[in-house]
């Protein structure tokens, strides 16, 4: 049976998945696209937040958390951190982008 603590959310949206990476302190799913985009979503609501096109005709293979910081807090009282993510492709590139949450 699953956990009643565990939510059960789609993420829609996207072609291929080759790799996850979590991010933004456990709130951010990030996953690594075949049609070369790096799509981002609110693991609470499920919400697809945006994503960063890394090219055309470019498949993501790998994600990684470089490095996340707790850099204050907002107006609302709710910390606000940065993540450097960092992905590699298929024509042997590496990307390292960084994401305010």
């Amino acid at each position: 049976y699953p956990s009643p603590s565990l939510a059960n959310v789609a993420l829609d949206g996207f072609v291929g998945v080759t790799s996850l990476v979590s991010l933004g302190n456990g709130n951010l799913m990030a996953a690594g696209t075949t049609d070369g985009a790096v799509r981002l979503w609110n693991v609470a609501t499920g919400l697809y937040e945006g994503a960063y096109n890394v090219g055309k005709s470019v498949q993501v293979w790998s994600l990684a958390v470089l490095a996340e910081e707790d850099i204050g807090e907002t107006e609302d009282g709710d910390v606000q951190s940065i993540s450097m993510l960092v992905s590699g492709d298929n024509r042997g590139r590496i990307r390292i982008m960084k994401k305010i949450s």
